[in-house]
């Protein structure tokens, strides 16, 4: 008796599955695999260029971390506000102009010197942010284990071809023949750890 109650009971409920699937929404029915064939190449491209602007910047010094004493700045902080947004902003107008040249500047306490080139020899620019340029430099800045008591080279890079060379430093101890620039192969350039990656979130 026991075993003809389970052979019905299996034969109800294999008779109401398909009745049971019919009813439920299409989303419960199963997974839509339909594909969206209206994606086009230039959309792809606006997405990957989307993606690629919120990349963080790498900036590799050309000694390690230790390597110069710690130097103290007369304001803190406030002495590398002063001239970073300069700076990152005129990095940025090379970039839009897809520019390869030197540019540089002094404020209150430093110099610095500014190199725009590429790894391919085409395109000097960038598709990094005003505010991820700001950012990065800013946080090397910050997260050194030091303040710069003399000069020190920066290699900028931002996922691709673009790299920038940035040199930073005090005036009265500044060298103006240091160079810093294209000539320093990425492999002179510190790795690793050794590098700083910063972007818009660390203004």
């Amino acid at each position: 008796m026991l075993f003809t109650q389970s052979l019905f009971f299996a034969f109800a409920c294999w008779h109401a599955t398909p009745a049971l699937a019919a009813s439920l929404p299409p989303s419960q029915q199963g997974l839509d695999y339909t594909l969206d064939l209206n994606v086009t190449e230039t959309d792809l491209a606006a997405r990957d260029l989307e993606r690629r602007k919120q990349l963080p910047i790498t900036m590799c010094p050309i000694l390690h971390i230790g390597d110069y004493p710690y130097c103290p700045y007369s304001n803190g902080e406030a002495a590398i506000d002063a001239w970073l947004p300069k700076i990152a902003k005129r990095i940025k107008e090379l970039s839009d102009e897809n520019t390869c040249t030197r540019i540089s500047g002094e404020e209150e306490e430093f110099n610095w010197r500014f190199e725009s080139h590429t790894e391919d020899s085409r395109w000097c620019d960038t598709s990094a942010k005003l505010e991820t340029i700001q950012g990065a430099i800013r946080k090397t800045m910050r997260d050194r284990a030091y303040w710069i008591c003399e000069q020190e080279c920066f290699r900028m890079s931002h996922g691709g071809s673009w790299r920038g060379s940035l040199l930073v430093g005090r005036k009265d101890t500044w060298d103006e023949k240091q160079y810093c620039g294209p000539s320093l192969y990425d492999l002179k350039f510190a790795t690793g750890d050794k590098c700083i990656s910063g972007g818009k979130k660390d203004l």
